[in-house]
């Protein structure tokens, strides 16, 4: 369904008239013969039309799409996949594919051909020469950050070396810090950051990562923060722990944290924090 379509199906689900709908935004004729097709919006009228449907833009595309992900959002999820697979086969198909779409002038491809370059290159166990990267030439480059370089860099910055994940973090940090605002029901800085320290702790970068954690550690957390508060302490653990402290001190962090996902039953969680604490303490040791 296209989006014209959509926002009418969505105005008559809502029950709003169309009078109702575009009042002091466009004619109930140019509304007409935009559902038709005959004519477009301006995008500021456009945007009204959302606002007074209380819609965003990626929910109108969503619904759209008959309640799915668009092309590039499933695109992007088989490439995870295939990773979490471990299918380098697949991984290859798929990039034979991004490239013969480079030439539709739409750099996503662009920037997944960059991305399964990383991951092939992880799985075979050899370094890559990032600078040449065209994701890493993106990510890099790119003062304002959406979501859209959100998720990328999330996705793909545990298989990057720790001083590219520090360089493009302390650029971004700002920018997505803004985002927040956007959510109420998380923080996209916070969730970032935290991936960052999990990758610098996994190349054993505990100087970077101290600096990162110092950073959470000025987060005002809300109560409903479960999430969030899980991995500060968790993070605070490892800090505990590379200063050398007393181990019954940072131990406790890690058995809080390990208490309170197995009462919330979060299986994944739980075998992923032993996993990191586990490394940590063998770290330390050395």
């Amino acid at each position: 369904m296209d989006l014209a379509s959509t926002i009418s199906d969505i105005r008559k689900h809502k029950g709003l008239s169309i009078s109702e709908l575009t009042q002091d935004i466009i004619s109930t004729s140019t509304f007409g013969r935009y559902i038709t097709g005959t004519t477009d919006l301006h995008s500021q009228s456009f945007i009204e039309i959302l606002n007074r449907l209380h819609i965003t833009l990626p929910e109108l595309e969503f619904i759209a799409n008959n309640y799915s992900n668009n092309e590039e959002k499933e695109f992007m999820t088989k490439i995870m996949l295939s990773f979490t697979n471990q299918d380098i086969d697949y991984l290859s198909y798929l990039k034979t594919t991004c490239k013969q779409k480079l030439g539709s002038h739409n750099s996503f491809y662009d920037h997944m051909l960059g991305l399964i370059d990383i991951l092939i290159a992880r799985l075979d166990h050899k370094e890559i020469d990032v600078s040449d990267n065209p994701l890493y030439k993106y990510l890099i480059r790119t003062e304002t950050w959406t979501r859209y370089e959100l998720v990328l860099f999330s996705d793909s910055l545990i298989f990057w070396p720790p001083e590219t994940v520090v360089t493009i973090l302390k650029r971004a940090i700002t920018t997505v810090s803004k985002l927040d605002k956007l959510n109420p029901y998380g923080l996209e800085s916070f969730r970032l950051i935290s991936n960052a320290i999990t990758s610098l702790i996994f190349h054993h970068d505990y100087k970077n990562a101290l600096y990162f954690i110092e950073i959470l550690e000025q987060y005002q957390l809300r109560d409903d923060f479960i999430y969030e508060k899980l991995f500060l302490k968790l993070f605070t653990g490892f800090k505990l722990a590379i200063l050398k402290k007393d181990a019954q001190v940072y131990q406790s962090y890690f058995d809080d944290c390990l208490a309170v996902i197995k009462i919330l039953n979060l299986p994944t969680l739980q075998a992923s924090f032993e996993a990191a604490i586990k490394d940590i303490k063998l770290a330390i040791s050395k």
